[in-house]
Parts: C-alpha cells; structure tokens; sequence
C-alpha cells in the first residue's frame, strides 16, 4: 500500500511522484523498467486510435478531482475533456484511466484507484499486470472483469487485443 508521506518529505525525495487521497500526500513510486515498457507500449497502441477520435493520450498526467489528485499510468480523453486547472492538471473525468502494476504495488491498491477513477466520473479502467500478464477492466459497479487470454480490452467502442499488449 502507498504510503502516507509528511508534507517536508517533498523536499527530500524529488524522484517521487505524489498522489493527495483522502486529504493526504501519498508517494507514488516511479515503476520499473518493465513497467516503463507496458506504459510506453499501451501508449502507441491508443495514439493510433486517440488520433481516429480526436482523443488526447497522455503518460502519467494528473487527474484532479476538487483538492485530490490521482497520476494514472496512461490516460485517455475526449474532446470536452481536455480542461485544465493552473497547474496542468486535467480536471474533467477521463474516458479511460490505466494502471500497470509495478513490483511495489499492491493489486487491491490498483483495484481502489480504478473504483476511485469511476467516483470521479471516469466510465472505464484497466488494470494490467506484466508479470501475469493478467488484465483487468472496470466499468463500475463492483465487478472487476478478468479479461480472457485470447481475448482484448474494451472502453466502449476501443478495442485493444491482449495478444498486442503482450507482443515481444
């Protein structure tokens, strides 16, 4: 689980990310080469389909949502979607939000966060685990969808096969 962080901490750790959850300043550790890896990857793998729709993908770009803020690993958004607070936040819901998990995560943290993404107003998340290469989507509610090996990743009308995620 991420950890609670003293507000001075900022000072002494710049490598780190933040996360504001519940009114508290969360570290939010930067992933590994792996993890970099399946960021890029998903990324290229949307800006194809982004550009078809004149959607935004960004990598590890801020979502706010009135004083918290949550750094999904990629983030997809539609036109209408692109509004910004002062410091670059994106502060209207994402289409989709995705996470990968890293070797400090937790899963039920990611889980959390994809249920915190939805109470925001972002209708679809994934959940992508390279090292099981096990993929999760969430559309609300309470269920988490395992999706199937041969199968893909839906967010509406996107599509992503999970044989192109985990392509060499």
């Amino acid at each position: 689980m991420p950890t609670q962080l003293d507000p001075l901490d900022l000072l002494t750790s710049p490598e780190k990310y933040f996360e504001k959850v519940n009114g508290q300043l969360v570290r939010r550790d930067l992933g590994s080469g792996t993890h970099s890896d399946y960021t890029v990857k998903l990324f290229a793998l949307l800006k194809t389909l982004a550009a078809q729709r004149n959607a935004r993908v960004r990598l590890e770009w801020s979502l706010a949502y009135g004083g918290e803020w949550l750094i999904p690993d990629v983030m997809l958004s539609f036109p209408g979607q692109f509004q910004e607070d002062a410091r670059g936040y994106l502060i209207a819901p994402a289409f989709l939000c995705i996470e990968i998990l890293s070797p400090s995560d937790r899963m039920p943290d990611l889980f959390r966060k994809c249920s915190q993404y939805h109470s925001w107003g972002v209708p679809h998340s994934w959940i992508i685990d390279p090292q099981t290469k096990a993929c999760f989507e969430y559309h609300g509610g309470n269920n988490f969808i395992l999706a199937d090996d041969n199968g893909e990743l839906t967010a509406g009308d996107i599509r992503i096969p999970l044989a192109e995620i985990f392509a060499d």
